[in-house]
């Protein structure tokens, strides 16, 4: 038998409470933040194979 490689690609979701004055402000918070503070929605997310290819 051979030996191949599946290559896949994952999405996951992620949420930050963030405390803000407006929904612009909160935007612009988020995107400043390091991605350590977001935690992971469960049950969301997907992977799917793009490419296998002989070892």
């Amino acid at each position: 038998m051979k030996t191949y490689i599946a290559k896949a690609e994952m999405c996951t979701y992620l949420q930050v409470k963030i405390i803000a004055n407006s929904e612009e402000e909160a935007y612009q918070k988020a995107k400043e933040l390091c991605g350590s503070k977001f935690t992971e929605i469960e049950g969301t997310g997907n992977w799917e194979v793009y490419n296998v290819e002989e070892e």
